[in-house]
């Protein structure tokens, strides 16, 4: 039977694994290529007379053992300065030579004169050379100007002279160092001449979009096959095409993304996004989809923005007067905009704009740019950058909750009694007034029973004067942050709609949940229009919503204003006045707004609050670890782990008690405990001697994605130096994980001096000889 049992739990998390390695295989198929992804509207120019090669005082990365802080996701490093290369308005590129990455700098302004020359950066030795042309003739000077690179070429188009705008197209080849400008049919359309555009390689052609021609702003998209699809030299006759543009929504397939601009009172911070495949533009938004999430980033221009992975970075740039050096991020699978935090040690860059950035691998350089009105840098700046899959919490919630799954509470709402189960766990988390009437309804049932056989079945709480609609939306919020009350965008501002939500709001004030009266404030301050502002005020003062009330005068004519505005004049000269509802309604918008700073959690944090605080008095379940007993809930370990899904539904545990281990070793208590905050918050802050052992287990548990996988995988690598190395090669042997400890190993033997002469050498004495004998083998064949 229990050889059954386990047989029929790892069928079913293989069944669920395929399930998501399918989803995983559609998601890669819609995400964007970090390939197809050019937003940088920078230029660049420069002009050298002889060749100077300068080194960082950073030094060789020769020099780094493996674990450099620099490798550490979202660490910013001064990877060095060049007083000489100082510019702003330049473009850079990246290219693999003999395996090796080099960056390109072309032209920009220094300040002094606008260049033409062409600056080449080796990553390895950290050092830039100013590169002469050995055949034909580089281009004009200039800035603002786009730079692509298409096979062994770099290609160089448009951009300001200090005299007019271009539009010629020069090809440089990298091994060659040969200039030569493309010859176009004098016949066939062209783009006119631009500067401060953007352009990529796509499909075997290279794209322009947009731009400015002297007198005014573009929004045109030309392209011009490139040498690597047909092999054209280029003396060759080329041609350009301009594309076609319409607006209608495309599938997030191939696509190319702009972000804000500088566009006069036009400039907005909205997020486009142009499909290959149909020839139409959108704006990407979700507002049928309401929670608190981060705003997306001021409008902003002489910013860069590259992809990777399944993000949109956006650095630097100008906000009105202020000059920017925060880094963004996009998810383009949530669609949700986040500020990356700096990791800590980091040597952040100054604000600056017309830099340029690049993605190497993972990271991203940063070169360049001016940092104060007319203060040019020479400075190359580096960041980690991170792409795990995507946090799975809210969806996995979400998805118990539809599938009504183990769940141990049933509401009774409305005068009909309709039934709508729930999970105890997750009301205790996120709402005090809901949890209190459970406890009300477990005291009931327990003075109900007493002396009887208890009542199996889940425990049932009545809501008469509730909206059923309306709770529903109210638990949607508690297991995933966010309301979606239509389907469609264009729904969201009908009067029906409108009214629903101010039920919404209605219950979370009385539900005492900040969060979701913050968002619905939002979501109705925006809605309100002349065409339901009159019903919203109505309904509004009905139910005393003061908050919502404060905005019912932005979207009145002006005659119906001056018709409230006199009949208030007279209710203000009656004898009762009206100045002590003005102050207490003040008061009260006053004691909301410091209510929702100061008591407003988001789900993950509810989540770890309540893992850390009362949820033992909730727990339906205990886990074995060893000796200890951790008091756990159904609910949220099925909802996350295929795992715990198929014990709790096919083997319901005796007495309540499962036995955990990772695998066949069973794991420190800290480590597991490090695990099961991934699970009830998706917290990965881990210590490194704990992220091999959750590693190993990540497997066994079946999450929904490799989010946790990698990102210990990359943390391992990254944190083993030289002062732990030892600790985690031995905990890598016992759990026989061949990657980690092949890695550690490495680190071993590039620094068997530093670990002999350290305090590492107690460690190493206590090692098994098989493992002291696999260290000796690691550093003779370093040697």
């Amino acid at each position: 039977t229990v050889g059954l049992k386990k047989l029929l739990i790892r069928n079913f998390q293989l069944r669920n694994q395929s399930q998501a390695s399918a989803s995983a295989a559609a998601a890669a198929a819609a995400a964007p290529h970090a390939s197809r992804y050019v937003a940088d509207p920078t230029g660049a120019a420069a002009a050298a007379a002889s060749v100077l090669s300068l080194s960082s005082a950073g030094g060789s990365a020769a020099h780094r053992f493996e674990g450099d802080p620099a490798d550490t996701v979202h660490y910013w490093s001064l990877v060095g300065s060049w007083e000489d290369f100082k510019r702003s308005k330049h473009t850079m590129v990246a290219h693999i030579e003999a395996g090796r990455y080099f960056l390109y700098a072309f032209g920009g302004d220094n300040g002094r004169a606008t260049l033409n020359d062409v600056l080449r950066y080796d990553i390895e030795a950290r050092t830039w050379t100013q590169v002469l042309p050995v055949n034909g003739t580089p281009p004009a000077p200039r800035y603002t100007h786009s730079a692509v690179v298409a096979d062994d070429s770099m290609l160089i188009f448009g951009g300001y002279t200090g005299e007019e705008n271009k539009n010629d197209l020069f090809e440089y080849r990298f091994g060659s160092r040969y200039w030569a400008e493309w010859k176009f049919d004098a016949k066939s359309a062209k783009p006119v001449p631009r500067t401060a555009h953007c352009a990529f390689v796509y499909n075997g052609r290279m794209w322009i979009y947009a731009g400015y021609d002297g007198n005014r702003r573009l929004n045109d998209l030309w392209n011009t096959p490139v040498p690597s699809s047909y092999g054209a030299s280029p003396m060759a006759v080329h041609f350009w095409e301009e594309a076609q543009q319409m607006g209608a929504q495309p599938p997030p397939l191939d696509t190319l993304f702009v972000f804000s601009g500088e566009s006069g009172s036009k400039s907005s911070n909205k997020l486009y996004q142009y499909d290959f495949s149909s020839s139409h533009w959108s704006v990407i938004n979700r507002d049928n989809v309401l929670g608190c999430v981060a705003p997306a980033p001021e409008k902003v221009f002489g910013h860069s923005m590259l992809s990777y992975g399944r993000h949109l970075f956006v650095f630097g740039g100008v906000t009105g007067s202020s000059v920017m050096n925060q880094l963004f991020s996009y998810d383009l699978d949530d669609k949700t905009w986040s500020t990356v935090e700096p990791a800590a040690g980091s040597r952040v860059p100054d604000g600056r704009l017309y830099h340029s950035a690049v993605l190497v691998d993972s990271s991203m350089y940063i070169f360049g740019g001016n940092v104060e009105k007319n203060l040019f840098s020479g400075d190359m700046y580096r960041i980690q950058l991170s792409s795990y899959p995507r946090c799975t919490l809210q969806d996995d919630f979400g998805r118990l909750l539809q599938s009504n799954m183990l769940c141990d509470v049933e509401f009774l709402v409305g005068p009909d009694k309709q039934s709508i189960m729930a999970h105890q766990c997750f009301l205790a988390a996120r709402s005090c007034f809901l949890i209190n009437r459970i406890r009300e309804a477990r005291q009931a049932a327990a003075q109900q029973a007493a002396g009887q056989q208890p009542q199996s079945g889940p425990l049932r709480v009545r809501l008469p004067e509730t909206d059923p609609t309306a709770f529903r939306l109210i638990l949607s919020f508690v297991y995933t942050d966010q309301l979606q009350p239509v389907e469609n965008a264009e729904d969201m501002q009908n009067t029906a709609t409108i009214l629903l939500m101010m039920q919404v709001y209605q219950l979370a004030l009385q539900f005492q949940m900040s969060r979701l009266q913050h968002v619905v404030t939002q979501y109705l301050e925006s809605c309100i229009n002349d065409r339901n502002v009159v019903v919203t005020y109505e309904r509004a003062s009905e139910l005393g919503q003061v908050p919502v009330k404060d905005r019912e005068f932005e979207e009145l004519d002006k005659p119906l204003i001056l018709e409230v505005v006199r009949r208030r004049e007279r209710f203000a000269a009656s004898p009762s006045g009206a100045v002590s509802a003005a102050n207490s309604a003040n008061r009260i918008i006053d004691a909301h707004k410091r209510d929702i700073l100061e008591h407003t959690n988001s789900l993950k944090k509810d989540m770890a609050i309540f893992l850390s605080t009362v949820g033992p008095d909730y727990s339906d379940v205990t886990l074995l670890l060893g000796e200890h007993r951790i008091s756990a809930h159904r609910a949220v370990l099925a909802a996350r782990c295929g795992y715990f899904e198929a014990l709790f539904r096919s083997f319901p545990p005796k007495d309540d008690v499962v036995e955990v281990s990772f695998g066949k070793f069973v794991p420190t208590k800290q480590a597991f405990s490090n695990l099961l905050r991934y699970i009830y918050c998706g917290d990965m802050s881990m210590p490194p001697a704990d992220l091999m052992y959750i590693a190993n287990a990540c497997d066994y548990y079946n999450f929904a994605n490799d989010r946790l996988q990698a990102y210990c995988k990359q943390n391992i690598e990254v944190n083993i130096s030289p002062d732990n190395v030892l600790t985690i090669l031995e905990a890598a042997d016992v759990i026989k994980s061949q990657g980690v400890k092949s890695h550690a190993l490495r680190i071993v033997a590039k620094n068997a001096r530093r670990i002999v002469d350290g305090e590492q050498s107690a460690t190493l004495l206590r090692l098994p000889p098989q493992l002291l004998v696999e260290i000796l083998r690691a550093v003779v064949l370093e040697k």
